[in-house]
């Protein structure tokens, strides 16, 4: 018996306890006999399902041609692709079976989070059984419950890191070099997560550090100095997507509310997923089972309330600066998930970035992260007895948490062949057809599925929130089942001006109307392209190749002509006719084109070379790097001085 305590009490049995969890809940994903479901799949795993095979065929992917006519590829947490966690997996995937690397890779975050949790109760002086149950229950209530998102989960494995760090920097035992890389690091850990999220992990972990610090200058000034290199990390790569946020906008005044709530709107979006009442949210903390509205947020188990209640009436407990802290999180996560009911969202919504979620339960994840915190520090500081029992019996207590949010909890789990699927797909990235394959429906409705990313065919519908908002209203049109139209059957568009509306959302109809008025001709903004009436015009594709970055046609023609390349323009598209740059021509409002000067042959390349992506990606691992010599340099002079 003294054996087995001697290897449940060494400091790697936690890794079992993670390993067992991620094993019990999610075996058939790590096997290929399921999926995680959910905005994972829809949104993140079609993605990197492309991206894996962009890279085998020899792309780097900043554009995706097969949804929505042509998206940006590289959109805020897709740009987490990018990034040298990410990387490692894409780079397996070309080896194995991407579907379940993909479920490898959302393991990977339970896991590291699960770490950092770990080492960051350890750092604060809880003892081994302890520290293993407040790790057990952070991962079983606020990174497995989730899976179905895998950007929170991303978000709340890395928050633990960010406290631990908080630590280190504090001993004093690092210079300004590898605290800049420690927040470097981060801030590239955390592209992938919710944005939302990521800005609140900020904003606590400045105040935890303000708790802690004693009016220690240096300590706040290399925290400071840690959370700007995250930043300036983290917004480099952000800002490719941004900027083309910005530039699909760019016609609007910032109050278009866009009639499908998932899709992205300049204002803020009527908050939902919240709590009817406080005590509502308070049940829901503990387990959403004893309550009456069940939501995402899946509760600490009754196992971790009850140790908590026990704490409470311990007389040898004094409260601390910690406890406050965790304590203030824990009440404005209450007070943020039940404010539909307490009618304070409009205050909220006054507040940038903050008002950017509008799922108000994810505020209970905050609220059950401190009551972890709180609970796993009072259990190590309460007093002498129950600290001992609780220590003899933590193997016990921790299989027994486990065990009961098995029972009470499902994960988001989706077709249990898609692996199979996956392996069967079409791997090339290029396709050779002048066509479209159209899905009829209202030009506002949102739809799904994912045969553009197995079977590698263009479609004109497409999950992605964060494509051109205009695109919407045009994507039913008929000419958009050619990728390329080639005419002389132009009018002279006027677009409608957002001056002479009153808000977005009238202006936004009365523009696309106006575009539309001319079809089935095309419309161009450019008075000199003036075709006359050529009754023998005709002309022949001998080929096109559409690829992530660039579409290349090869056609005849008789006379001169408007080449519409039908996939809506973002700044990076150039067009270049046998081999010289010619100037693009806004088509449709959206769209893009050129002129053929004359009768005869041409090659007419369309590329995307997104020079903001370029230097921003590249900024990014470039300061990593430099950081990553001028330590190891440092470390070489320390030790010659030995």
């Amino acid at each position: 018996m003294r054996n087995f305590y001697k290897i449940v009490e060494n400091d790697y049995f936690v890794l079992v306890y993670l390993i067992v969890i991620s094993l019990l809940f999610f075996h058939p994903n790590l096997t290929g006999h399921g999926t995680t479901g959910w905005d994972t799949h829809d949104l993140i795993f079609v993605n990197f399902l492309y991206f894996t095979d962009a890279i085998s065929s020899g792309y780097i992917p900043f554009w995706n041609p097969f949804i929505q006519s042509g998206v940006f590829f590289p959109n805020l947490n897709l740009s987490g692709l990018f990034t040298p966690f990410q990387l490692l997996f894409v780079f397996l995937a070309q080896i194995f079976n991407p579907a379940i690397v993909f479920e490898w890779m959302v393991q990977s975050y339970i896991l590291f989070g699960g770490i950092g949790v770990y080492l960051y109760f350890k750092k604060i002086g809880i003892s081994y059984q302890i520290a293993a149950f407040g790790t057990v229950a952070y991962v079983l209530s606020v990174l497995i419950t989730f899976t179905g998102q895998i950007s929170f989960v991303v978000s709340l494995s890395g928050f633990p890191w960010l406290l631990l760090f908080v630590h280190l920097v504090r001993e004093g035992r690092y210079s300004f070099v590898p605290v800049a890389l420690i927040g470097s690091i981060s801030g590239c850990f955390l592209v992938a997560g919710y944005p939302w999220m990521n800005f609140v992990n900020g904003v606590l972990v400045v105040l935890y550090a303000l708790s802690i610090g004693e009016k220690q200058k240096t300590f706040y000034i290399q925290v400071f100095f840690m959370l700007c290199f995250m930043a300036i990390i983290y917004l480099l790569f952000m800002l490719p997507g941004i900027m083309d946020l910005k530039f699909n906008y760019s016609l609007f005044n910032g109050d278009f509310i866009n009639v499908e709530p998932r899709l992205r709107s300049m204002g803020v979006q009527p908050a939902t997923f919240g709590y009817h009442s406080v005590f509502q949210a308070l049940v829901n903390v503990i387990d959403p089972r004893l309550a009456s509205y069940r939501t995402w947020v899946q509760g600490v188990g009754l196992l971790v309330g009850f140790a908590f209640i026990l704490t409470l009436f311990s007389r040898y407990l004094n409260v601390t600066k910690n406890q406050v802290f965790w304590f203030f999180v824990g009440v404005v996560g209450v007070f943020y998930a039940s404010s539909l009911s307490l009618g304070i969202t409009h205050y909220i919504n006054e507040i940038p970035i903050f008002n950017a979620n509008r799922w108000m339960a994810l505020g209970l994840f905050y609220t059950c992260i401190a009551l972890i915190f709180i609970t796993t520090y009072r259990l190590e500081k309460t007093s002498y007895f129950l600290k001992t029992y609780f220590v003899k019996y933590a193997f016990i207590l921790i299989l027994t948490n486990i065990l009961y949010f098995f029972y009470a909890f499902t994960p988001h789990l989706n077709d249990s062949f898609y692996a199979q699927k996956v392996e069967n797909r079409v791997k090339s990235v290029e396709f050779t057809e002048n066509k479209r394959f159209m899905v009829p429906n209202n030009p506002s409705f949102y739809s799904f599925n994912d045969d553009w990313v197995l079977k590698k065919m263009l479609y004109n519908h497409g999950y992605n929130n964060l494509g051109n908002p205009w695109y919407w209203q045009f994507k039913g049109f008929d000419f958009i089942e050619e990728v390329v139209s080639v005419t002389r059957d132009v009018k002279q568009s006027d677009p409608y001006q957002r001056i002479s509306a009153d808000t977005d959302n009238t202006f936004y109809p009365k523009y696309t109307k106006n575009i539309t008025y001319f079809f089935p001709s095309f419309g161009v903004d450019d008075s000199s392209i003036n075709f006359s009436l050529d009754e023998s015009f005709n002309y022949k594709i001998n080929s096109i190749l559409v690829s992530p970055n660039e579409t290349k046609i090869e056609l005849v023609s008789s006379n001169s002509a408007l080449i519409s390349f039908n996939s809506p323009y973002a700044p990076g598209w150039n067009v270049y006719i046998n081999g010289e740059k010619h100037k693009l021509v806004k088509v449709n409002g959206i769209f893009m084109g050129v002129v053929i000067p004359n009768k005869g042959s041409y090659e007419v390349k369309f590329r995307f070379d997104p020079l903001t992506a370029y230097i921003s990606f590249s900024l990014a691992y470039l300061i990593i790097f430099i950081l990553i010599i001028i330590l190891v340099l440092q470390q070489r002079t320390v030790q010659k001085q030995r």
